[in-house]
């Protein structure tokens, strides 16, 4: 009966060490409730006052009267039992101070919350419906609460440790810590909308686990057009008392039509459908995880865009230099820096691959991206031997100048521009081992996010940026035979289960997809070698003859596909996929495995 209902607002999820909730020793029944003011004078709030029903206009009474240093409002306390009475006083007395000492700030909403906090854990309830805070440790900067929070989320068992700890998101305690406090009774449910990264996110893990005992549903909204939160993919997560039974349903769109919101429930329903979660895959290693390394390793981190990366290139004077103009940032703090421009030896203008921009399917785009790197002609590191190992460039030195006067003072942050660029030996171990003149396409590259893996090949002697994953293959049969599979669609499904958020594929997909070394005896894999190069040559007469110079990576590679799939290439690397790997490729597309080349 909807007029039997009991609905209440519980924004005032309090932490105060290992209790969770601001009470008189974390007891529900206790006689008054301490509040703790920002510079630690306790506030009582006797518990029969704040369950009365004219609560929070006779505490807004109270707040004003304390605020304007006036007594205590007559008659607030006439219902009251003598102890409460002298509690209520009390009160009064604690914010007169605090409101002289602190400000008046919002006492009487965060009384209130606090409150309501307090008897919601007394009442109990049966239903939870919430859009926890997404928060990570890592953004909270008050140092005691970070502590609090800490030390709750230890206790608790669902810290992360190493770098999961500074990512756990605080959503997961609010989850945990709701159910604890609130939820009585047999029939119980709760329903959180969080963050995509609830789904799969190694830092949800141990929150995941800790919820095994409820009968839970995931609904994914990451694949809806006009997703409901700007900048996250999200879902909900929905609990009920009952077996261990985990499942999934994805929200799509059933039409072209996308949704808006205005759009009520009717609209909603004609716009999209439920479906359930795609294949499944078992996370297997690949055989490209050495002694549990991958050998694809992480690119250089070619940035801040406005120091490194070349806008323009043109012969310099004296003969064997370049003058070059940098792009400029439209970020902070590098955005107050003027375009910077130089004179520099012709060696340090780079070719690179930037992996949201250059790096396609199976080709590289027709403009790659220059930057600004100092090597000499044989590759080695263009440096001085002074105090501070500065490169032996005017340019450089201010550029790196003017590094180090923006960049931050973390303890693992770079402090000069060159190790900025060579952060993990991401650029030096590329340039170092090959020669200029090598061009066998033996790197074989693929983006670290996004929504479909692509993958193509070039010579070693080109740097690729953080934002993709290389590795230098033996022959080029092995690097053939690696971007045939990165970018066959009936894998593209197992390479999305196996990330750990809602778009960043990193190394998980070589630890958790079970890709087979190269083998030059077997004639599958040779086959897919043979089929990269029939799709690079399609894919480079596009670049090079159909699209212009300023088309984006997203509408290249989706012309690439699209004229792959048209010639039938897509089907056969597919063919021979499915019998490399037969357990982790999509056997058959239909409504719930759509082809991803075609969604």
């Amino acid at each position: 009966d909807p007029e039997s209902l009991n609905v209440f607002q519980g924004d005032g999820l309090a932490v105060r060490g290992l209790n969770g909730m601001v009470m008189a020793n974390g007891n529900p029944d206790a006689q008054y409730v301490e509040i703790e003011s920002p510079k630690g004078t306790m506030i009582p709030v006797p518990t029969a006052f704040a369950e009365s029903p004219d609560f929070s206009s006779q505490l807004g009474r109270i707040v004003r009267s304390a605020h304007q240093g006036d007594a205590m409002p007559a008659g607030i306390a006439g219902t009251l039992s003598e102890l409460d009475a002298k509690t209520l006083h009390r009160m009064h007395g604690a914010l007169t101070t605090v409101c002289a000492e602190e400000g008046d700030s919002v006492w009487t909403w965060y009384l209130s919350n606090q409150m309501a906090t307090r008897s919601l854990a007394k009442r109990g309830i049966d239903r939870i419906v919430a859009n926890p805070p997404w928060v990570r440790m890592s953004n909270i900067q008050v140092e005691e609460r970070k502590r609090q929070l800490e030390d709750l989320i230890e206790c608790l068992g669902l810290s992360g440790r190493g770098e999961n700890a500074t990512g756990f998101d605080i959503a997961g305690l609010f989850v945990r810590r709701c159910r604890d406090l609130f939820l009585r009774g047999e029939d119980v449910a709760a329903g959180w909308v969080l963050n995509w990264a609830a789904l799969k996110g190694s830092n949800w893990d141990r929150v995941r686990d800790d919820q095994r005992e409820f009968n839970s549903e995931f609904l994914d909204f990451s694949q809806v057009r006009n997703a409901p939160f700007t900048g996250a993919k999200s879902c909900a997560w929905i609990q009920r008392n009952g077996v261990d039974v985990l499942s999934t349903r994805v929200l799509r769109n059933s039409g072209a039509e996308r949704l808006v919101g205005t759009d009520y429930a009717a609209a909603f329903a004609t716009k999209t459908e439920w479906l359930p979660a795609g294949q499944e895959f078992e996370s297997v290693e690949s055989d490209y995880v050495v002694d549990g390394k991958c050998v694809f390793k992480a690119g250089a981190t070619l940035v801040p865009h406005s120091l490194v990366q070349i806008e323009e290139s043109e012969d310099g004077f004296p003969p064997g230099t370049r003058n070059v103009t940098l792009r400029r940032s439209r970020h902070r703090p590098w955005n107050d820096l003027p375009q910077m421009s130089g004179n520099v030896p012709a060696s340090y203008v780079r070719g690179v691959v930037m992996g949201p921009k250059d790096l396609l399917a199976f080709a590289l785009s027709q403009t790659r991206s220059l930057a600004l790197v100092p090597v000499k002609e044989d590759g080695s590191l263009d440096r001085v031997n002074d105090a501070e190992d500065r490169v032996n460039n005017a340019l450089w030195r201010h550029l790196d100048e003017a590094y180090r006067d923006r960049s931050a003072l973390g303890i693992s942050t770079p402090r000069t521009l060159w190790d900025r660029l060579d952060r993990n030996r991401g650029l030096s171990s590329q340039l170092g081992r090959f020669a200029d003149s090598d061009e066998r396409l033996l790197k074989v590259a693929h983006n670290s996010s996004g929504q479909i893996l692509r993958a193509a090949r070039f010579a070693p002697s080109i740097p690729a940026d953080h934002s993709s994953y290389y590795f230098v293959a033996d022959t080029e049969e092995e690097s053939g035979y690696l971007v045939s599979l990165l970018n066959a669609p009936c894998l593209q499904s197992a390479f999305q289960g196996a990330r750990r958020s809602d778009r960043h594929f990193m190394q998980h997909i070589w630890r958790r997809v079970p890709i087979p070394r190269f083998d030059a005896e077997n004639v599958d894999h040779l086959e897919l070698a043979r089929l990269c190069a029939v799709a690079e040559e399609i894919a480079l007469t596009l670049v090079t003859q159909v699209l212009s110079e300023d088309a984006s990576q997203v509408m290249a590679s989706k012309l690439i596909r699209r004229e792959l799939k048209t010639a039938g290439i897509a089907d056969e690397i597919d063919a021979v996929v499915r019998r490399v790997m037969p357990d982790h490729s999509i056997s058959k597309y239909d409504r719930v495995n759509p082809h991803p080349w075609v969604v």
